[in-house]
């Protein structure tokens, strides 16, 4: 057999090898999105986001509002920006009180995982709050803000 076969031939060898571990690498990734793992859960403590970030939800939820008041206006999805609205919607130095009750008629809408998400993360803040001793939530009244926070989603989704 000549040389340049035996060469490619194994090169394709570890191209198949390679080729499976990205198949079984993006799977992976595929079935943790599905069962939420992936996304980073709003009930994290310790989460910063970058301020670009911060900027783009809130233009994002603005420019949704605008949308809804008139058609006109130019608005466009972007999963991303909605994934990470939902992790900072409940933190009100990143969603002002007055984008917040935007936040919650755009989030209103959601469903399948979205919606699923939301509720799982919004019940965790509130089962966190209410395992919280006294002296925790007079050290962290971010607390008592999330809790309420979490709240009004549930309500805006009806649950």
């Amino acid at each position: 057999m000549p040389k340049n076969l035996q060469e490619k031939g194994s090169k394709t060898d570890v191209d198949a090898d390679q080729r499976e571990k990205r198949k079984a690498i993006k799977k992976e990734k595929r079935e943790s999105r599905v069962h939420g793992e992936k996304l980073k859960s709003a009930a994290n403590d310790g989460k910063v986001f970058p301020s670009e970030h911060v900027a783009l939800v809130k233009t994002y939820v603005r420019d949704w509002g605008r949308h809804q008041e008139d058609a006109s206006i130019p608005w466009k999805f972007h999963r991303k920006t909605q994934e990470r609205l939902m992790s900072m919607v409940f933190e009100k130095q990143y969603v002002g009180s007055k984008l917040f009750e935007t936040a919650c008629a755009y989030l209103s809408e959601s469903k399948g995982g979205v919606r699923a998400r939301l509720v799982m993360d919004s019940r965790a803040l509130i089962t966190k709050h209410d395992a919280a001793t006294e002296e925790e939530r007079e050290t962290q009244p971010e607390l008592r803000k999330m809790k309420r926070r979490a709240e009004k989603v549930l309500a805006a989704l009806g649950e």
